[in-house]
């Protein structure tokens, strides 16, 4: 297996510009963490993950990692799953444990359920598999796993505001007390 390489290790003119100019990192971890299937391990995806947070590391940079959970970015395996709730619960906390317990200590935050909301109809959260198999509580729960994966961690830090989809409808959610407020936050750990 051949890690893909990012430009902050290939490319000296911008790995110089980038440390001059910057003091973060954000890394787009979806896709590149998911398992490739519910059975095989996912070490190779972390290759790239590890190296990244290493040159954060090594250069005393904050990490953020976007985003542990998105409707856009599940693999296509997934669909395939049978819709049982206690199943894929096991699915996604794995999925998180994984990440967050792979890089405890190590990454500053998580944007750990993006955009939950379609704001194009101002009225649900999207409909995908997490969400038809597990309800809205899913939202909630990916939190809870993510804070219970990097414990020490989670309390160092204020957290955030993290849905760039906040809509009327998650207001009244939480209002109604179907959701938890702290459902909408980044946990930055």
């Amino acid at each position: 297996f051949d890690p893909p390489r990012f430009p902050l290790q290939t490319n000296d003119q911008y790995r110089t510009l980038f440390l001059r100019e910057f003091n973060a990192i954000t890394v787009n971890v979806g896709m590149v963490a998911m398992r490739a299937s519910p059975t095989e391990s996912n070490d190779d995806a972390f290759v790239y993950l590890d190296s990244i947070v290493d040159f954060a590391s090594a250069n005393d940079m904050k990490i953020f990692f976007h985003h542990l959970v998105w409707h856009e970015s599940n693999p296509s395996w997934l669909a395939q799953q049978s819709c049982d709730p206690e199943t894929m619960g096991q699915l996604l906390q794995g999925h998180i444990q994984d990440v967050v317990g792979r890089y405890r200590g190590k990454v500053y935050a998580y944007s750990v359920v993006n955009e939950p909301f379609d704001e194009r109809f101002n009225s649900a959260i999207w409909n995908d598999p997490w969400m038809e198999c597990m309800g809205e509580g899913y939202i909630a729960q990916a939190f809870r796993w993510a804070r219970e994966s990097d414990p020490a961690r989670s309390e160092e830090h204020t957290s955030e505001l993290q849905s760039h989809s906040f809509s009327s409808y998650a207001v009244s959610c939480v209002k109604k007390n179907k959701l938890q407020s702290h459902s909408f936050i980044s946990y930055a750990v």
